[in-house]
């Protein structure tokens, strides 16, 4: 009795592994059909002119889906007591931080903001403000970029401090006592050098996309996976009929 169970248990073992197996790969896959979607995506967005943020606020609040990446020219009014560092960012290899803050448009609505990147580490906000000495009105262009989502490895954020680590817009927002409700659902992504020392967003479909060498592995290591319990099995009922006869 106690061996048929454990017998069983070890099928249902095997049987998971490879299960898991097929899951990794199969997950890798759907991850890079999502990619390339992605750069199509942007691709489609590329070839459009810019346009007017202000004149386009009805379609974009009521087709949003369809702005994504989309490039847009706008007047914006930064406050200068909502800025926070988005920690940590790489360039080229190059460690630092993007600035953020929330910008009024000319019609009254408001939008965050990303105005770029920039080097260093462990870098003071204040500091940071009073070396790039940034205009209250800017016109610029640049990208509209969807919210994310924390990622499984990003601490929280404390909105208190000056330093966060993923743009959870919405508690952003509340931070700040506005009302979400008056927000464009986007983030702008500036494309336009505004200082000297703030280096832009750049809109690029070179986005790095190896899921399919790991749907590969994945799938082989699953089809190993089976070859060896067959050979195992195969080879334990040839030992067996040996013993027998």
């Amino acid at each position: 009795m106690l061996d048929a169970f454990k017998k069983t248990f070890f099928y249902i073992m095997l049987g998971i592994v490879f299960l898991g197996l097929l899951a990794m790969g199969s997950w890798q896959t759907a991850r890079m059909q999502w990619k390339e979607n992605l750069i199509l995506t942007i691709e489609e967005a590329k070839k459009q002119e810019p346009v007017s943020l202000v004149e386009n606020i009805s379609s974009i609040e009521n087709n949003a889906f369809q702005w994504r990446y989309r490039s847009v020219d706008a007047r914006l009014t930064l406050d200068q007591n909502s800025y926070k560092l988005l920690i940590p960012k790489t360039r080229d290899g190059v460690v630092g931080a993007e600035l953020i803050t929330i910008a009024s448009l000319e019609n009254g609505d408001q939008i965050i903001v990303n105005l770029g990147f920039l080097e260093g580490q462990n870098l003071d906000l204040n500091a940071v403000l009073d070396q790039l000495n940034l205009s209250d009105d800017v016109a610029v262009s640049g990208y509209l970029k969807i919210f994310p989502y924390q990622g499984m490895f990003q601490n929280d954020n404390d909105f208190s401090m000056t330093n966060i680590y993923w743009l959870d817009a919405n508690s952003y927002i509340e931070s700040t006592n506005r009302d979400v409700d008056q927000f464009v659902p986007f983030i702008f992504e500036v494309e336009s050098k505004i200082t000297p020392d703030l280096m832009p967003h750049e809109l690029s479909t070179d986005l790095p996309n190896n899921h399919f060498k790991y749907a590969i592995f994945w799938y082989t290591m699953a089809f190993v996976f089976v070859f060896l319990l067959l050979y195992y099995y195969l080879y334990h009922k040839k030992s067996e009929r040996e013993m027998a006869s």
